[in-house]
């Protein structure tokens, strides 16, 4: 009983640290389900896509994206806003960052469903 017990309390850590393909498809079908629910269809699809275009479209970092071909990829702007207990619940200090998301085509998180005419 103790050899089983160790055997798995060692297979189990070494499962929680290492990468599979398993874990990534569970983790992108989490993603999917947190942020999309069901993968809609009707989006742009990824041939239709113009190199540096602005899509407005659904993603997890943001609503709006402009398309890199060369990269395979959508650059979204995404602002964050930290608290800072000394001042909550005024707002804290913002950052800005560039976010890449992939076409929910290949298994990514941003759908882009209408071209912005810039």
């Amino acid at each position: 009983m103790k050899t089983l017990h160790s055997y798995f309390s060692k297979i189990g850590k070494k499962g929680g640290q290492i990468s599979s393909p398993a874990k990534r498809e569970a983790a992108r079908r989490n993603i999917m389900k947190r942020w999309h629910g069901v993968v809609k269809k009707g989006g742009i699809s990824r041939s239709c896509l113009i190199d540096g275009d602005w899509y407005i479209g659904k993603g997890r970092n943001g609503h709006v994206g402009r398309w890199d071909s060369r990269s395979g990829c959508f650059w979204l702007v995404a602002m964050n806003t930290w608290t800072d207990p000394r001042t909550f619940p005024e707002g804290g200090e913002r950052s800005f960052r560039l976010k890449q998301e992939s076409h929910v085509e290949e298994q990514g998180s941003f759908t882009p469903l209408k071209k912005i005419d810039v």
